[in-house]
């Protein structure tokens, strides 16, 4: 029996495009249309699941955060002990990390990319921040400036990483946090916000197993599996395409977090019994 509903992930978990703090513009819009308050808190899919279950649901999505974010909160969650828990897994690597920050006693987003946007041969640009929501105009708690802290990670990346190394390690770490889950018998399933880093682990079994099917099938994609960004867009959930590109944003909007919901839902069997 399930007693807890465990979301985990980025900002699409989150619910990031109905935050207020990030855009009061877009939550104003949405709450006019559908004559209620719409917030993240309210209407992203973990809200949603809760909802229509009634199962305790948590939300522990964070706009920018990848795989680290995903192994360290399971496995804390572990350590309590519990049983009874469905994890949903909100899955995205590429660029994505977190660092401990001694002045703050928390874990800080730190993000990676390709200063030229195309190949490391000019070095890696990063970012770093507490809350990527905190970063707003409107935000109640503006983010310290880290862009001392950013110039050490630049200077770290572009001297010691190997990106592919990292990203199929993180991955691998990821596969033997499935096959831990597995043999204690905790129930799982994998949304891919991004395709895997590592080939192999497309394939693997517990991966295939535990997947959500989404599917594109319209505007040009053949009927294949795509990732989540993919699946809005084709679908035309985003909140770019409920506001006919009134707001140029490709996170889930409204519809898109009851389709999601609804889709997970669908794979798991017995939450009509509880």
């Amino acid at each position: 029996m399930i007693q807890e509903i465990i979301c985990i992930g980025s900002s699409f978990t989150e619910g990031g495009g109905l935050n207020p703090n990030r855009d009061p513009k877009q939550s104003k819009w949405y709450s006019k249309k559908y004559n209620t308050t719409v917030t993240d808190k309210t209407h992203s899919f973990p809200a949603v699941i809760e909802n229509i279950t009634g199962i305790p649901t948590r939300n522990l999505g964070k706009c920018g955060s990848g795989l680290e974010w995903i192994i360290r909160n399971t496995e804390e969650i572990l350590e309590e002990g519990k049983y009874g828990q469905l994890f949903v897994f909100d899955c995205s690597n590429w660029g994505r990390a977190e660092l401990w920050s001694n002045d703050f006693e928390k874990y800080v987003v730190a993000n990676w990319g390709h200063k030229n946007g195309k190949d490391i041969k000019d070095g890696f640009a990063t970012h770093i921040t507490v809350d990527y929501n905190n970063e707003y105009d409107n935000s109640p708690n503006p983010n310290p400036d880290f862009k001392e802290i950013q110039k050490k990670y630049d200077t770290f990346l572009n001297h010691f990483m190997n990106e592919d190394k990292l990203l199929i390690k993180l991955e691998r770490n990821f596969l033997n946090l499935l096959y831990k889950l597995n043999s204690k018998g905790i129930s799982f399933r994998i949304l891919e916000s991004e395709p895997f880093y590592w080939e192999g682990l497309s394939n693997e079994k517990l991966i295939t197993d535990n997947r959500i099917q989404l599917r594109a099938d319209r505007d040009g994609f053949e009927n294949c599996l795509v990732t989540t960004w993919d699946f809005l867009s084709c679908h035309q959930l985003s909140i770019r395409c409920d506001s006919d590109g009134l707001f140029d944003d490709g996170h889930a909007g409204v519809e898109g977090h009851k389709v999601i919901a609804d889709l997970i839902l669908k794979t798991i069997k017995d939450y009509e019994t509880i």
